[in-house]
């Protein structure tokens, strides 16, 4: 019996040793990769180029009470200005999706959605967490969501036109996984001044407030003027935008160029003459390489 507990305490032993010395090994390794990333990040520029499948969840009041959904293409490109402290990001996303309503059949609609980000982010130590770095930072966003309905003949187009400035946080660590290099990051967008346009939902599909004077002459006049007049302020009173991105990344040839798997979720709802929302899940695959 009290070789046999020997044994087992021997054999006990010996796997802490292994799993002590893999643990060390590891944290070793850890630690070189994260200095290895940090020596690289100063003032590196590294480009972003993403494509994959979205799906939309859109509803505009002034067009119909129903829910459009659908599946669709999206692609972003983003530039990535790594510096010791900070982080800029230059970000624009495209994207496209047929939509439908579950109970009719044959409505349909088309969208369309562009955006563009200036991120600025600072580096903050107020969370003791090792090996994690966290930012907060600033956020200026240029949006258009454009949406046809060829089954209606009245109020047939629908679209939003805004920009923003808002906050902006993130978060990335680097880890060692079978021995290969990889990395977590997060952004998260949300505005708190905004200029957004929305028309006026007439036949015409004019902006709101064309007619505040009783005459416009769009032949002498042109939209352009009017579409910026029929703009309004808000804050979080009226638009309420939340945008998202979890990326996993695998680096190679180190660390010079890396694949980057991204889920990107954004929330829209913006409350005007009537109210519009939108809800849109991506899942892109992207390169990313130093310029």
């Amino acid at each position: 019996m009290c070789n046999k507990i020997k044994r087992v305490f021997i054999v006990l032993s010996l796997c802490c040793i292994y799993i002590n010395a893999q643990a060390q090994e590891q944290e070793k390794i850890d630690e070189e990769d994260v200095v290895a990333l940090d020596v690289l990040k100063k003032n590196q520029l590294d480009l972003e180029l993403g494509f994959g499948m979205t799906l939309f969840n859109s509803k505009d009041n002034a067009i119909s009470p129903n829910l459009y959904h659908g599946l669709g293409l999206g692609s972003q490109f983003k530039f990535i200005w790594l510096r010791p402290n900070s982080k800029n990001y230059f970000r624009g996303r495209f994207q496209y999706a047929n939509l439908k309503i579950d109970q009719y059949f044959l409505a349909s609609a088309t969208a369309y959605k562009g955006d563009f980000d200036v991120i600025h982010l600072r580096k903050f130590n107020f969370i003791p967490l090792d090996k994690w770095r966290f930012y907060l930072g600033v956020n200026l966003n240029f949006s258009g969501h454009y949406r046809s309905y060829p089954h209606l003949r009245n109020n047939s187009d629908g679209y939003e036109i805004s920009s923003s400035l808002g906050l902006a946080i993130a978060f990335d660590r680097t880890f060692t996984l079978w021995k290969r290099k990889f990395g977590i990051s997060y952004i998260g967008t949300s505005p708190l001044v905004n200029y957004a346009i929305r028309p006026a939902y007439t036949p015409l599909g004019y902006p709101a407030g064309f007619l505040e004077d009783g005459v416009f002459n769009e032949r002498d006049e042109g939209l352009a003027e009017a579409l910026l007049k029929s703009g309004e302020f808000g804050s979080l009173n009226n638009l309420i935008r939340l945008d998202s991105e979890l990326a996993l990344t695998f680096h190679f040839n180190k660390n010079k160029n890396s694949i980057r798997l991204i889920y990107a979720w954004e929330y829209y709802n913006y409350k005007s003459i009537k109210e519009s929302s939108l809800v849109n899940k991506s899942i892109l695959f992207a390169l990313v390489t130093a310029l």
